[in-house]
């Protein structure tokens, strides 16, 4: 499933930052990397961590961008853009933004 748009993280992340006016990058990490610190610095069970990190992988920058319209034909509207979904929860973003920093 998707929005109207593909994006990629890096273009996500982007999109976070304009709306909340702070700078938010995505910084690929190596599946590996991830899973372990998915581990060892959130406490997740191994299990999910393998399965996040796999799913990561399957967007790495430039991949896995694809438009569908299941949101349509399944749910019978339009979906909305990341953009308004990113400003309909901004204070939720801001906050885990100031959380992590």
């Amino acid at each position: 499933m998707s929005g109207p748009e593909a994006l990629s993280y890096g273009d996500a992340a982007e999109k976070i930052g304009a709306t909340i006016g702070k700078e938010v990058a995505y910084e690929p990490a190596e599946p590996r990397a991830f899973r372990d610190d998915l581990v060892a610095e959130r406490g997740l069970p191994r299990w999910r961590a393998d399965d996040l990190a796999f799913i990561a992988s399957a967007y790495d920058e430039g991949e896995g961008e694809l438009v569908t319209d299941v949101v349509r034909r399944v749910g019978g509207s339009e979906p909305r853009s990341f953009a308004e979904f990113v400003k309909d929860y901004a204070n939720h973003f801001a906050a885990g933004l100031s959380s992590h920093m």
